[in-house]
């Protein structure tokens, strides 16, 4: 083995894992959004389990429409910009954040088109995210083999922070 493809190996590598840990920290909130939110709002907010199961529902539906238009905007920015990709992940961030945070802290008067309203938000940040996050192992890799070694290693992070949650 060369030096120089020695290196290139290393950088491969360095690579895999800073674009496989993000996994980790993005696997998290899933729990507590997929498992807490609808009992808390069923039982401590009072809408109700089947209210509560139609709402999540109706939320999940925008995925229909708000997938496909991110996946087309991604594109739009990448091609633009520099920083596209990690632009759309931050802002993704920032939206499903803030929308995680008001989902757990809701007022005294939230009800149905609350829970409505700042699910679907989150849905929609974890699609800003999720969309180009995904897509940049194209930027980031050469050919299908090492396309399979940076999903798996993004996979094996994001299984890895959801037992650290769980455990």
């Amino acid at each position: 083995m060369s030096p120089s493809s020695s290196s290139a190996e290393v950088k491969n590598h360095a690579a895999l894992i800073f674009y496989a840990l993000p996994g980790a920290v993005m696997a998290m909130p899933l729990i507590p959004a997929i498992v807490i939110i609808p009992a808390y709002y069923a039982d401590n907010i009072g809408i109700g389990l089947a209210q509560t199961g139609l709402i999540l529902l109706l939320a999940r539906m925008t995925d229909v429409i708000s997938d496909p238009l991110v996946g087309w905007l991604s594109e739009w920015v990448q091609q633009r910009s520099a920083y596209g990709r990690k632009l759309q992940v931050m802002v993704g961030g920032l939206i499903a954040g803030y929308a995680l945070y008001s989902l757990f802290t809701p007022p005294e008067v939230a009800g149905s088109l609350y829970l409505l309203v700042w699910y679907s938000l989150m849905l929609l940040g974890w699609t800003v995210i999720q969309v180009p996050y995904l897509a940049w192992v194209v930027d980031l890799t050469g050919g299908y083999n090492n396309r399979v070694r940076f999903n798996v290693a993004r996979e094996f992070f994001g299984i890895a922070g959801i037992l650290v949650l769980g455990g």
